[in-house]
């Protein structure tokens, strides 16, 4: 059995300079916490412009909604109205995202394996912050004999982990995916995960690389 610890890089979906980076290495983090902030001056200037421009077009709308059951424009000049603010609509709600995203939050409880950047560092959309390990769900990877594949297909499959340093403790865990073929032979390749509420790692020291017992 090879136990692997769920790691993500978090990254902005936006370009900036950072200007917060509370977090250190081997800090444990709650879901929502704030990891890392980049300065929203820029694109805070944006939200505003693209928000006047959706208001704008918003009431130019109203007033050629008016205009058009009076027969004062025509049905062509309504609808030119209409496409400029739904794309003055879909600029404005991307801004916002944008704004939203100068904000880099934990997706989940873990712990800060690396530092990936320094504050006041700029950074591009899509590159790595930091790297964090979900400290509370560890994947197991392990092969079956090929005539156990019914027993993966079927509904509701459940799992027990037996690790060899706790050999008490039984903890429940869940069939993540499995290669429906044999690699070479060996078996059908199985990952799981475990999802057991009790599965405290601040109890269990199960680090990867630790052997352990999967009971289907």
């Amino acid at each position: 059995m090879c136990i692997r610890d769920r790691y993500v890089k978090l990254a902005f979906r936006v370009n900036g300079q950072i200007i917060q980076l509370p977090v250190i290495e081997g800090q444990k983090v709650k879901k929502g916490q704030l990891i890392a902030a980049i300065d929203p001056r820029d694109i805070a200037l944006q939200y505003a412009a693209t928000k006047s421009a959706y208001e704008t077009a918003s009431a130019q709308v109203e007033r050629n909604k008016r205009l058009l059951g009076r027969q004062a424009i025509s049905v062509q000049e309504y609808e030119i109205s209409v496409a400029n603010y739904q794309k003055a609509k879909s600029t404005y709600e991307l801004s916002g995202n944008n704004m939203r995203d100068t904000r880099l939050t934990a997706p989940f409880e873990g712990s800060i394996v690396k530092r990936l950047v320094e504050n006041y560092q700029r950074v591009n959309a899509g590159e790595g912050v930091v790297q964090l390990v979900n400290t509370q769900k560890l994947r197991i990877k392990f092969t079956v004999p090929d005539d156990y594949l019914y027993l993966l297909r079927a509904k509701d499959v459940k799992f027990k982990v037996v690790f060899d340093s706790y050999p008490t403790e039984a903890f429940d865990a869940r069939l993540e995916e499995y290669l429906d073929i044999s690699t070479a032979g060996t078996g059908i390749p199985v990952t799981i995960t475990i999802d057991d509420p009790h599965f405290d790692r601040t109890r269990y020291d199960v680090k990867p690389g630790f052997t352990c017992k999967i009971k289907l």
